[in-house]
């Protein structure tokens, strides 16, 4: 197994909420991995890479201790893979949001094609 593999977090829908205040799943992400201020790379496929979902969304990591968010737009056809790599293989944690209908085997298989999945 590749030890430099980055965890990656799949997050199924359902996670919008009206509390205030950060998302504790959020923050047991980020004190579990003991990354002060993460660097986050975001891509959404079930929103096909949604602008103002990932305005949303990069807010409620940044207010659960995110230094910064950036977005791998990969949803679109014709969209850049080899720079949303770029960005996915730079964060410190990386967060799949692409699980309409628990779709895990469409992720899966977008980590493949992007070169970031590792067979067993």
């Amino acid at each position: 197994m590749n030890k430099n593999l980055k965890p990656v977090y799949l997050l199924a829908g359902g996670r919008r909420s009206r509390r205030k205040g950060p998302d504790p799943l959020l923050e047991a992400v980020f004190k579990g991995f003991a990354i002060k201020d993460p660097a986050v790379a975001y891509t959404g496929t079930a929103s096909g890479d949604d602008k103002d979902f990932f305005k949303w969304i990069a807010g409620s990591f940044t207010e659960a201790g995110a230094d910064k968010v950036t977005h791998a737009i990969i949803a679109p056809s014709g969209a850049d893979l080899k720079k949303a790599r770029k960005i996915l293989e730079a964060a410190d944690l990386t967060g799949i949001v692409a699980a309409q209908d628990r779709d895990f085997d469409s992720v899966r298989e977008l980590a493949e094609r992007l070169g970031l999945a590792q067979r067993p």
